[in-house]
């Protein structure tokens, strides 16, 4: 009787131990892990073989008080000259479901510098550790949703 009680009772144990490993909360930060289903670097904004701009990362945080904010680094590549550069862009999310918004309002940084002057809007999913934005009903100049892209980012 006592082996039972001992194996029942760490049993028991072991089992109230384990954590979920499955995210509750589409909050925190994510690395881009493919560009249109590549991997990084990713070339694009081509006008030749030699001139273009690399994307070499992109961090995407959601944050809980309803903000997100994406930085991408990359590399203007023109023949041999070679420039470093990265970029923020901000905005709000919302969530239906497993299904995300992000919104870039007028007035906020929109790439490269610029400040956006109308409003651009990108959606997607969200599942676990994965965040998967699209491009079907993208809007705007904020390079997030002007890229027509599938980014894929996964929870870092």
């Amino acid at each position: 009787m006592p082996a039972i009680f001992l194996f029942g009772l760490v049993s028991l144990l072991l089992a109230c131990a384990k954590e979920s490993t499955t995210p509750t909360s589409v909050v925190g930060t994510y690395d881009l892990t493919a560009f249109n289903g590549e991997s990084l670097p990713y070339k694009r904004d081509s006008a030749g073989p030699n001139t273009y701009f690399a994307t070499t990362a992109m961090t995407l945080r959601f944050n809980a008080d309803g903000s997100w904010a994406v930085t991408e680094s990359g590399e203007f590549v023109n023949g041999s000259q070679r420039s470093v550069t990265s970029f923020t862009d901000v905005g709000t999310w919302t969530m239906s479901g497993s299904s995300v918004a992000l919104v870039v309002p007028p007035g906020q940084p929109c790439g490269f510098g610029a400040t956006c002057t109308v409003e651009s809007r990108v959606s997607g999913t969200w599942a676990g550790n994965t965040v998967t934005l699209v491009p079907e009903g993208a809007t705007g100049p904020a390079p997030i949703a002007a890229y027509k892209a599938t980014l894929v980012f996964t929870r870092n």
